[in-house]
């Protein structure tokens, strides 16, 4: 027997929901003493028009974010205190150049982890 039920005995009408017939529970060893329980109906979760919003400023909050963060980085200007050797100055410019990899690689996981999660199959 299986334990849930498939795809195709569900109901057609989402708002319906799933019923749950009573079930009869008794003593161990005592059958004639028991009792029925109530029977359960499960409502299905239901879109509503405020979904799509709130998908839509989520993806657009995290976008702007790492946008901004970018766009800080890449005008950012690293001024070396006077006397320094140019080694010093290569290796901010490259961590300059690192941390903005790593925002760029930020964004573009965030915007492939949305899209995979809004495709329609």
């Amino acid at each position: 027997r299986k334990s849930f039920p498939s795809v195709f005995s569900l109901p057609a009408d989402r708002s319906a929901g799933l019923y749950f017939p009573s079930s009869y529970v008794y003593l161990e060893g005592h059958r004639s003493l028991g009792q029925f329980t109530d029977s359960l109906r499960v409502q299905f979760p239901l879109p509503d028009a405020s979904m799509p919003y709130n998908a839509c400023i989520i993806t657009c909050t995290v976008f702007a974010l790492c946008v901004g963060v970018t766009l800080k980085n890449l005008g950012y200007v690293i001024k070396p205190a006077k006397g320094e050797a140019e080694g010093k100055r290569k290796a901010q410019k490259r961590l300059k150049l690192l941390v903005n990899l790593v925002v760029l690689v930020a964004l573009v996981v965030v915007v492939l982890v949305a899209d995979s999660e809004t495709r329609l199959y």
